[in-house]
């Protein structure tokens, strides 16, 4: 990518545990300027 580039989302370490369970293990995402990022699973599954 070339040094224009331009980050519009970026998350370090994003999890999310409800006690014991692990719901998201860590990830880290970068989303820059023309790029296209989605999130798929099933109904129910806490996308949003």
């Amino acid at each position: 990518m070339g040094s224009d580039e331009q980050n519009l989302v970026v998350a370090h370490d994003l999890g999310k545990r409800y006690g014991d369970f692990i719901a998201l293990h860590p990830l880290n995402v970068k989303v820059s300027s023309g790029e296209f990022f989605g999130v798929f699973g099933p109904n129910g599954a806490g996308k949003s």
